[in-house]
């Protein structure tokens, strides 16, 4: 085994056991699958703007009570979305996601999903995709304990109601928020109707997400094969036990517990266009991230955080922009934590942290 494999497969097995270890809530009595939808009730949310809304249909540019207190929020059909306010101490901080689109519309609301004191921001956005392929993009910006924001950003099919996003629910009665993730996977399957949904429950901490391996009496994440008579009636469908030699998978979307951390080394671009980063690893070892095109993270990017004294700046980096007015070289030698995966087997990460 070569140096740089064994502190990567070191620094995954022991993400994957702190996440598997990871206590899990409380399930309330009676908590059974599959769940219904009309079974669930949406965490209460403030509805803030609706692109169905003559008024907001090609966007907004006001200001909410969000974070520590007002944060202005830009919405716009060229400009994308761009978040800005500060945390304690005055802190500036400033979330830019110029490749979202709300020109198919959009719901923005408001609350406090993990109970810390803190307004956070839930956007839902529109792809215009059919078929297996996610129709919505749920992004959502909680606050830490320092009024800063942090970010989890995926392709996942929601409904968004008045009242709330239905798959955002307080399922064991605590007043903190789980998200019900569902994906599709026909990748080692016969064709696309060859696949199994797999459903993950996340749940929020102090502004992070955490993957729960189990809930109630079950073990997480549950499959369902396909079936044609499926209605989208479920928020998780009957568990399924996989049929022999077949291994779907979904991403991690979790932000709580890094799978890498280091200093960065160097800052390049796979042929594909995304950027990849070689991390010098605090466990020892030298290790690069990957990631392809079009695999389980669906989104054609990834969440970067650059971190100095001064600022949070929160971006999504597409594989086809060169830039977002920063120059990556300037990250080299600060330290990195590198967070979610998006290719199983490899250090495929979704959000990459840079601080100082």
């Amino acid at each position: 085994m070569t140096k740089t494999a064994f502190p990567l497969i070191l620094s995954l097995a022991l993400a994957l056991t702190l996440g598997i270890d990871f206590q899990a809530p409380m399930a309330k009595a009676g908590f059974h699958l599959p769940l219904k939808r009309t079974e669930a009730h949406a965490l209460p949310l403030k509805l803030l703007a609706d692109g169905r809304n003559r008024e907001q249909s090609n966007g907004i540019d006001s200001e909410f009570r969000i974070g520590l207190g007002n944060a202005r929020v830009l919405l716009s059909l060229d400009e994308g979305v761009s978040v800005t306010g500060q945390g304690k101490g005055g802190k500036a901080w400033e979330v830019t996601l110029k490749n979202l689109p709300v020109g198919l519309g959009y719901q923005l609301y408001s609350g406090d999903l993990d109970k810390n004191g803190l307004v956070d921001m839930v956007l839902v956005t529109y792809t215009g995709a059919n078929g297996f392929l996610p129709f919505s993009i749920l992004s959502i910006i909680t606050f830490d304990s320092k009024g800063l924001p942090v970010l989890l950003r995926h392709g996942l099919n929601v409904e968004a109601k008045k009242e709330g996003v239905v798959e955002l629910i307080d399922l064991d009665g605590d007043g903190k928020a789980e998200l019900i993730a569902t994906h599709y996977d026909d990748e080692d399957g016969k064709d696309k109707w060859d696949g199994y949904y797999i459903a993950d429950i996340y749940k929020v901490e102090d502004a992070r997400w955490h993957r729960l391996r189990r809930y109630g009496n079950y073990s997480f994440p549950v499959y369902t094969h396909y079936f044609y008579e499926d209605k989208w009636e479920h928020l998780i469908r009957k568990p399924e036990k996989l049929s022999l030699g077949r291994h779907p998978a979904a991403p991690d979307l979790s932000t709580a517990l890094p799978f890498v951390s280091g200093k960065v080394m160097d800052v390049s671009r796979q042929k594909n266009g995304f950027v990849s980063f070689e991390i010098g690893a605090s466990k020892g070892g030298v290790v690069r991230s990957f990631r392809d095109v079009w695999d389980k993270c669906y989104l054609d990017d990834f969440v970067l955080i650059i971190e100095t004294k001064e600022k949070r700046q929160i971006s999504a980096l597409p594989r086809y922009q060169k830039t977002i007015n920063l120059d990556l070289q300037t990250v080299k030698f600060r330290n990195a934590s590198l967070y979610g995966n998006c290719v199983p087997g490899k250090l495929s990460p979704n959000l990459v942290w840079i601080t100082k």
